[in-house]
């Protein structure tokens, strides 16, 4: 499981930087990160809320385990 949210946060990542934003695992990451789950409120469907909380929160956990270790 550890692995798949690594890559989901990864992925997340990777899409904020090809909408032109560079994301680190530190706290002007997690200022954006929530700025983007603002953003994207309401979702439209369960699938939608599934995809963004994987996204928005493997993110957070990557960075709390980046901040604070562990992992």
């Amino acid at each position: 499981m550890g692995e798949k949210l690594r890559q989901a946060a990864e992925l997340f990542v990777r899409l904020s930087k090809d909408a032109g934003r560079e994301l680190e695992y530190d706290a002007a990451g997690v200022a954006w990160d929530d700025q983007y789950a603002d953003a994207v409120r309401p979702v439209e469907s369960d699938d939608q809320l599934r995809v963004q909380t994987a996204l928005v929160g493997s993110f957070l956990g990557e960075a709390l385990v980046a901040a604070h270790g562990g992992g």
